[in-house]
């Protein structure tokens, strides 16, 4: 929800603003799909129709894993192509044991567990996956913070990819992880072996696309056209302290937007930009060019 501030410094920018651009808080609209973002997206739910199995998508902290998981959610919500999917999410993996792992995976797809054991929970699960075939719909699992699986959760997952139906497995998975998962998988060469889609997401690589991104979020929150924000050399300042980093970028742009209204300036600037920049870096929040 926008706060009384928030309304009052987007009616002082431009009386058509009428959200905040740069609320931190992941949100499919508000997601720039720059072009190796779309190309992800557009991949990965190519291989998820084709029903491959396993698909992962890898990324350093604040380049929009999260995000890009709620594009996807809307994506399969909302496009007919997904009309047999049913969807679960796990957002946080983090679990003690295998069985509590197998528990967050009937839960997540709104399964009541019976039982304790590991045996017993994953038995359940079985005759989900089972009975979700038979019905013709597609269990699809996504998972966030990926990189927070155990071993052991892995190990479960393995297991449920093995269950197939003539040419492809019944369960769907996609997981968003730091770049640690790699090792975790690497380790695990039957889990890898049955990876069918991944990809490394990267920060954004020019102040053309940083630009991009902040124009498209303005749009979205409702600035008319013709209305330039930030000046030319302030988006050149948010792409070297930012160093195309979209958390970074969000994050500098919400504090010039506090900024702008105490300064008595409609158009961020450079100078802005600096003194946000040099304010993150004393906080530990930016190192300097990234």
């Amino acid at each position: 929800m926008t706060s009384q501030y928030s309304k009052l410094a987007m009616a002082f920018f431009h009386p058509s603003l009428r959200e905040d651009p740069f609320n931190p808080e992941d949100s499919a609209r508000y997601f720039y799909l720059a072009d190796q973002y779309r190309e992800a997206l557009d991949l990965l739910v190519r291989h998820v129709l084709r029903r491959g199995g396993l698909s992962i998508i890898y990324g350093d902290v604040g380049l929009g894993k999260s995000s890009l998981m709620s594009v996807l959610r809307a994506r399969v919500r909302s496009n007919d192509l997904f009309r047999s999917y049913v969807l679960g999410e796990i957002l946080d993996p983090s679990q003690v044991t295998d069985a509590e792992f197998t528990r967050q995976l009937l839960l997540a797809f709104d399964q009541k567990p019976y039982g304790s054991t590991r045996s017993d929970l994953s038995d359940q699960f079985t005759i989900f996956l089972q009975r979700q075939a038979r019905e013709g719909h597609v269990p699809l699992l996504v998972i966030d913070e990926g990189q927070c699986l155990s071993y052991d959760g892995l190990e479960r997952l393995r297991i449920f990819l093995n269950y197939s139906l003539e040419d492809h497995r019944i369960l769907q998975i996609v997981v968003f992880g730091q770049l640690e998962l790699q090792e975790k998988v690497a380790k695990k060469r039957n889990l890898a072996s049955r990876v069918r889609f991944t990809m490394t997401l990267e920060p954004l690589r020019t102040a053309a696309q940083v630009g991009a991104m902040i124009d498209y979020r303005l749009r979205t929150a409702g600035l008319v056209e013709g209305v330039e924000l930030f000046a030319p050399g302030a988006i050149d300042a948010v792409f070297h302290h930012s160093g195309g980093v979209p958390r970074h970028i969000v994050n500098i742009c919400s504090l010039c937007f506090d900024q702008g209204p105490l300064q008595g300036k409609r158009q961020i600037d450079e100078e802005i930009v600096e003194q946000v920049a040099q304010r993150l870096m004393q906080k530990g929040a930016l190192t300097d060019g990234r």
